[in-house]
């Protein structure tokens, strides 16, 4: 790799299909090649792999668990020296939070991927309830939390005491680069484009 460039390694559980996933390696892919160079750590399988990863340098623990993956992190931690760490998805922002107390010369970036408050209603309220007191204490130790809505930048300000400096608003990117069709359509009526979502209160 050349040293020149910034090392950043994006860290998700899994690339099953799945938004986080999908976002992740797709920004890995994407990012600015002249200024980075960018490693996917996966802590699951390789055969689970959906996404297109071709030109992305990916690494898989080929662990079934996050939390069996602590001593193979810290291990790419401190051989592979990343300078910027980002990770998704919240238990495994949390891991990788308290492990950025033994990396001090990592950056460490956590991105939210709901608004966690509105997600625990669905769970029982005891084990949110130690979530969250996790989640108060990981979330302080990143350098910086990217939120994709106004909601879950809020949620993490005034239900998790972050401050709203330590955070980021970004939108998730159009990740498809499929043309509409164009052959029959009369080119004089506006085009009409068709987004299809799931309109969720943990997702803002």
């Amino acid at each position: 790799m050349d040293r020149k460039k910034i090392n950043i390694t994006f860290i998700i559980p899994s690339l099953i299909p799945g938004g986080a996933e999908r976002i992740l390696s797709f920004v890995a892919k994407k990012i600015d090649k002249e200024k980075f160079n960018p490693t996917l750590l996966v802590i699951g399988f390789e055969k689970n792999t959906v996404y297109d990863l071709d030109d992305l340098h990916v690494i898989y623990l080929n662990k079934s668990r996050v939390i069996k993956s602590i001593f193979s992190i810290i291990s790419y931690f401190r051989k592979e020296k990343p300078q910027i760490v980002l990770s998704s998805i919240f238990h495994l922002n949390t891991l990788i939070a308290f492990l950025s107390i033994f990396f001090p010369k990592i950056k460490f970036i956590a991105r939210e991927a709901n608004v966690l408050t509105a997600l625990a209603k669905h769970g029982p309220a005891s084990k949110f309830n130690v979530h969250k007191i996790l989640i108060v204490k990981a979330y302080k130790l990143i350098d910086c939390l990217i939120c994709q809505s106004n909601d879950m930048q809020q949620d993490m300000v005034n239900n998790f005491g972050l401050s709203i400096d330590k955070t980021v608003l970004i939108n998730n990117p159009i990740t498809s680069n499929n043309k509409p069709k164009t052959s029959k359509r009369d080119i004089t009526k506006p085009l009409k484009i068709i987004t299809v979502g799931r309109l969720s209160k943990e997702k803002g």
